[in-house]
C-alpha cells in the first residue's frame, strides 16, 4: 500500500508545485505551504524544499518589514500567530537560524496586547481568536517571556470562563452568538481544553485551569446523547448547544473540525490528564463505534480534504492509535488513507481543488501532509498544529 499511497503522493505534489498560493496565511497560503516543505525535507532530506519553506518565511516576514503585510491581525489562521507559529516551529526543529527570544520581543508583545483585547471581547477562537496566539504561546513555555504571556492569557480566560451547575464554557463572539456553546475542534470545547492542558504545567496558578478543564468536559458530558439507527443518527455529542434551542437534531459528520472524534480524543488526552479512568472507558466506546461509520451519509465524507474530509479523518484516527494504543484506530487510519487515496485519484484528474490547491485546511497541502506521513518512516510532527 505504501508504493500506491507514495505515488498519489508524487501526482499532489506536482498539483500543489504547479498552482502557487493566493495569500501569505497559515491555513490558505504560503506560510501552509512552508509547513509543507519543511516537512518534505524531514523526509526526503533535499536542501530544495528546506530552500522553498525558508524562502517563504523570509517573504512574509519582508512584507511586515516593508509595510505591506499580506497577513490579518494576529490570529492563527491567517495572521501573526500562524507566522509565529510556523518559525518557530522550524527553529526548535534547527531547520531555521533564527534567536526567536531577540527577534520576537516586539511580534509577542503585539500577539499578547490583541490576544488580551479578544478576550475581553470574548473572542477567543482558536482558529480566528484569541485561543491561536495562546496555542502558539504554549510551543514557547520553555522561555521566560513566554511563561509570562501564557500566564497572563490564560489569567485572563479564567476570568471570563462561564460557570453553570453542570459545566463550564467559554463564549466565543467569533460565532456571532452568545447563546449558542461551540464543542468542535476548529471553533469550540475540545480545541479550548487541549490548549489549556497544553499550558498546564507552564501555569503559576494551575489550580482554577485544572478545575476548568474538568468541569469543561463535565459540560460536555451532560450533552451526550443516544445513536438512533433507525432515524440514521450517528453523533452521540453534538456540534453546538444553543441555549435557546437545547435539543437540536445533530448532523453525521465525521471529520477534524467537527463529530464525536473530536470529543474522543479529548476525552483520552483529559483522561490521562486528570487521572479520570470512566473518561477513558467513555472514549473506548465512543471511539470504537465511529469506526463502524463508513458510508457517506454516516459520515458526510464526500471529499479528501483536511478540515471535514477523508485525510482528516485518518489524522484523527493515527492520533487516537498513538494515544490509546487500540490497534483498532490503526485499522480505522489506513481505512481512511486508503479512501483518500481513491477519491483524490478522481480529484486530481476533474480539477477539484480548484483555486485551493495551496490550501492546507481546505486545499490539497493538507491532504499531501496526511499521505505524507502515512509513507514516511519519520515521526513528522506537524500535525500538532491542528492539536492532533
Amino acid at each position: 500500500m505504501n508504493q500506491i499511497v507514495e505515488k498519489i503522493f508524487k501526482e499532489t505534489d506536482q498539483f500543489i508545485a504547479q498552482h502557487p498560493p493566493k495569500s501569505d496565511y497559515l491555513l490558505a497560503g504560503a506560510l501552509g505551504l512552508g509547513l509543507y516543505y519543511s516537512q518534505l525535507y524531514e523526509h526526503y532530506e533535499n536542501d530544495i524544499y528546506l530552500d522553498k519553506s525558508i524562502r517563504i518565511v523570509e517573504e512574509v516576514f519582508h512584507k511586515l518589514d516593508a509595510g505591506t503585510p499580506g497577513l490579518v491581525g494576529s490570529s492563527f489562521s491567517s495572521g501573526v500567530a500562524g507566522l509565529a507559529y510556523l518559525t518557530n516551529f522550524l527553529a526548535k526543529k534547527g531547520l531555521l537560524e533564527i534567536d526567536i527570544e531577540a527577534e520576537f520581543d516586539t511580534l509577542e508583545e503585539y500577539l499578547y496586547n490583541s490576544a488580551m483585547k479578544e478576550i475581553e471581547l470574548d473572542y477567543v477562537d482558536y482558529l480566528h481568536g484569541a485561543f491561536g496566539c495562546i496555542h502558539y504561546f504554549t510551543t514557547r513555555k520553555d522561555s521566560e517571556r513566554g511563561r509570562y504571556y501564557l500566564n497572563g492569557l490564560v489569567d485572563k480566560l479564567v476570568s471570563r470562563a462561564v460557570a453553570e451547575e453542570n459545566g463550564t464554557w467559554f463564549r466565543n463572539y467569533v460565532l456571532k452568538s452568545a447563546e449558542e456553546v461551540n464543542l468542535g475542534l476548529a471553533h469550540g470545547q475540545c480545541s479550548m481544553l487541549m490548549i489549556l492542558m497544553n499550558a498546564y504545567d507552564a501555569l503559576d496558578n494551575p489550580a482554577p485551569v485544572k478545575k476548568i478543564i474538568r468541569q469543561g468536559i463535565e459540560f460536555i458530558l451532560v450533552q451526550k446523547r443516544d445513536i438512533n439507527e433507525e432515524e440514521g443518527a450517528y453523533n452521540i455529542f453534538p456540534f453546538q448547544v444553543n441555549k435557546q434551542s437545547p435539543g437540536e437534531p445533530i448532523p453525521n459528520r465525521l471529520a477534524w473540525c467537527y463529530g464525536d472524534l473530536n470529543e474522543v480524543l479529548l476525552f483520552y488526552k483529559a483522561a490521562r490528564f486528570l487521572g479520570w479512568e470512566e473518561l477513558k472507558k467513555l472514549a473506548d466506546l465512543v471511539g470504537l463505534q465511529t469506526l463502524m461509520r463508513k458510508d457517506p451519509s454516516s459520515t458526510l465524507i464526500k471529499d479528501t480534504h483536511f478540515c471535514h474530509g477523508s485525510s482528516g479523518v485518518a489524522q484523527i484516527y493515527r492520533s487516537l492509535y498513538e494515544e490509546s494504543g487500540i490497534t483498532a484506530y490503526f485499522k480505522g487510519y489506513e481505512y481512511w488513507i486508503e479512501q483518500t487515496v481513491l477519491m483524490l485519484e478522481n480529484e486530481l484528474k476533474t480539477d477539484f481543488y480548484r483555486g485551493k490547491e495551496a490550501d492546507l485546511l481546505e486545499g490539497l497541502t493538507g491532504v499531501g501532509l496526511t499521505l505524507l506521513s502515512f509513507i514516511s518512516p519519520r515521526d513528522l510532527r506537524w500535525s500538532e498544529m491542528f492539536l492532533l
